[in-house]
């Protein structure tokens, strides 16, 4: 049974541009914190918002909205997937302790 229900949450991560697990994009995790605060911050599902078929959390309003006005650069790149499963030609889910900020870009 649980290798039948990760094989369906695998064929859906497949097909979403941006990986979005039950838990929304990036695990929940803030995605404005890795740039404000240098670090992973779990946000909060009263600061949500939906975009590119995700939706995604803020640990405050204010990271909510610099997100809202500017989604692609707080956006993680490849829609949120694991860089190394892309190369490997294949979308694979990510860890959202597991990060860098490249070239203005997470």
């Amino acid at each position: 049974m649980s290798f039948l229900l990760f094989l369906s949450f695998t064929i859906l991560a497949q097909k979403s541009p941006v990986f979005n697990p039950a838990d929304g994009a990036i695990h929940g995790y803030d995605p404005v914190a890795y740039f404000k605060d240098s670090k992973p911050v779990k946000g909060d599902k009263k600061y949500s918002f939906t975009w590119n078929t995700a939706t995604w959390y803020f640990a405050n309003e204010k990271n909510l909205e610099a997100f809202r006005t500017d989604p692609g650069k707080y956006a993680p790149q490849y829609g949120g997937y694991c860089a190394y499963g892309l190369a490997g030609g294949h979308k694979a889910p990510t860890d959202p302790q597991a990060w860098l900020i490249a070239d203005g870009k997470l």
